[in-house]
């Protein structure tokens, strides 16, 4: 079971890194004007993966994301390299039950 729980968490985390690469697609410019996030698409997913990765906060995933989003842009490698940054944080919420 618990096996079970970590692909499905590691699952969820793919599908909110496909969806914050899209907010990044459609808002980048705004971000790259210096718009606070909160005000944009980008918010809730990054909320989302600080609520996967407790140890880390919005503003350290966002500004570690954008920075690889900014190397990978709308290629698939995005997603892959997030992930595997975002990799050793994951399950913090689940072991703080």
């Amino acid at each position: 079971m618990r096996g079970s729980a970590m692909r499905e968490s590691v699952t969820d985390v793919r599908i909110i890194l496909e969806c914050l690469q899209e907010a990044y697609q459609m808002e980048g410019d705004m971000v790259r004007s210096g718009k606070n996030i909160h005000a944009t698409m980008i918010y809730p997913f990054v909320r989302m993966l600080q609520e996967k990765c407790r140890d880390l906060t919005e503003e350290q995933i966002h500004k570690t994301l954008w920075k690889e989003y900014e190397i990978s842009g709308a290629d698939r490698m995005f997603v892959e390299r997030a992930s595997k940054i975002l990799e050793p944080y994951e399950g913090e919420a689940e072991n703080e039950k």
